[in-house]
């Protein structure tokens, strides 16, 4: 039974996928990431770190919610895609690690206007990286 068909049947990836997808620098992903995060822990409020898993664990869940609709030559509608493109941008992981250095409580980061300045931000964000791409994809 082939990965994709594995897959298929479930709306969520199994926690280890990540670790099982083919990487095109598998030995500097094993080697480089890990280092990476114990290094960066050091530095960085649990609470920024907590918001950094879930925002990185969103876009992972997308990405592969994204290629299992391609498969199934699925389409969506274009506000159901501007959803899930929000998290298939990247762009979400990158604002907790703006935060490293900041001591704004969560009360401030999850007001609903914060929220929305960020989902205008990565609005901005992927509908220019589609426009550039358009040609290419």
């Amino acid at each position: 039974m082939g990965r994709r068909t594995r897959y298929a049947a479930v709306s969520r990836p199994p926690p280890n996928m990540v670790s099982r997808l083919r990487c095109p620098f598998p030995r500097l992903t094993v080697d480089v990431t890990p280092r990476f995060w114990l290094n960066a822990i050091k530095s960085t409020p649990k609470s920024v770190q907590k918001r950094f898993i879930d925002a990185f664990q969103r876009y992972v869940d997308s990405v592969v919610q994204q290629s299992l609709e391609r498969d199934r030559r699925h389409q969506r509608d274009i506000q159901s895609y501007l959803t899930l493109r929000r998290y298939t941008g990247g762009t979400e992981p990158s604002y907790p690690i703006n935060l490293i250095h900041s001591n704004l409580p969560d009360h401030v980061l999850d007001h609903p206007v914060i929220k929305r300045l960020e989902d205008l931000a990565t609005d901005m964000i992927i509908v220019a990286n589609d426009i550039y791409s358009f040609d290419r994809e």
